[in-house]
């Protein structure tokens, strides 16, 4: 399969909404809102826990996948590329940190998605050099989670999806209701926090 009939088909397969987990304190909670979200139709779900030990992370990454897994969806965990290699890993995110750290490869199986952060041109080139399979651009507007960052706006965004090699979310104080605006500007979609989430 060719790197543009691979673009082709990862866009058919995707869906238009990308759930990022929030914050949590107890797996019960972070277990009934992953379920909710799929009962309402999110098929695909980062998770992501750095307040979290990481042998406790993981154990969580672990259970959650498989549940995810289990009605349908794809759960894709943030961590080190190593976690790749995990039976149970369905896909990994990457920071903007760790593209820019100078990665070569990331070897995957055909099952797994590899999916990066990006939030300019450069970093939408170093993704499309590594082959990720998605990526996500932020932050499009104000958000709460990252308060201090500037906002790339409509346009912007709009014109560095037009130069991605592969499907891009947007991310970044964005809703359900801002879909319509993704998609036309030839976005996958959104991807979100609070949208999803609370």
């Amino acid at each position: 399969m060719t790197k543009e009939s691979q673009v082709v088909s990862n866009a058919v397969l995707l869906p238009d909404r990308y759930m990022i987990t929030g914050k949590f304190d107890q797996p019960e909670t972070l277990f009934y809102k992953v379920e909710r979200a799929l009962w309402e139709g999110v098929r695909l779900i980062q998770f992501r826990a750095p307040w979290f030990e990481q042998s406790d992370y993981l154990l969580l990454a672990e259970q959650l996948s498989l549940k995810v897994s289990e009605r349908g969806g794809t759960l894709i965990i943030k961590g080190d590329v190593s976690l790749l290699q995990e039976s149970w890993c369905q896909g990994l995110h990457l920071t903007s940190a760790q593209l820019e750290a100078g990665m070569q490869a990331v070897n995957k199986r055909p099952d797994q998605w590899v999916v990066a952060s990006c939030h300019n041109d450069r970093q939408l080139k170093l993704a499309s050099g590594l082959g990720v399979d998605f990526v996500t651009l932020s932050p499009v507007q104000q958000t709460l989670c990252h308060p201090e960052a500037v906002p790339i706006g409509w346009q912007s965004a709009a014109r560095l999806t037009s130069r991605a090699s592969v499907p891009v979310y947007w991310l970044g104080g964005l809703n359900g209701t801002d879909l319509d605006k993704a998609h036309v500007a030839g976005a996958q979609g959104i991807a979100a926090i609070g949208a999803f989430w609370n």
